[in-house]
């Protein structure tokens, strides 16, 4: 809260948000259902999501993403700004 350029990605299903934090002090955080991570049997209504930073995810396909992110952004905003 209050951290101008941030931004949010995501939904909400059945009551819970699911998605990604952006902030230009601290980074990316993810925030997903905590099911992805634990057993059935140690999910409980208290524990519904898992939020962790983006210095905790080891991705390898990282630089390719990154590439391909800028470039898709580019498409899409030529095609918006002719539209």
């Amino acid at each position: 809260m209050n951290d101008p350029g941030s931004h949010v990605f995501g939904s909400v299903s059945d009551g819970v948000f699911h998605g990604k934090i952006v902030s230009p002090r601290s980074g990316a955080w993810y925030v997903e259902r905590a099911h992805y991570y634990f057993p059935p049997h140690e999910i409980n209504e208290t524990l519904h999501s898992v939020i962790y930073h983006e210095d905790d995810v080891d991705d390898p396909y990282t630089d390719v993403r990154q590439v391909c992110d800028s470039f898709d952004s580019f498409i899409f905003m030529n095609l918006w700004m002719k539209a």
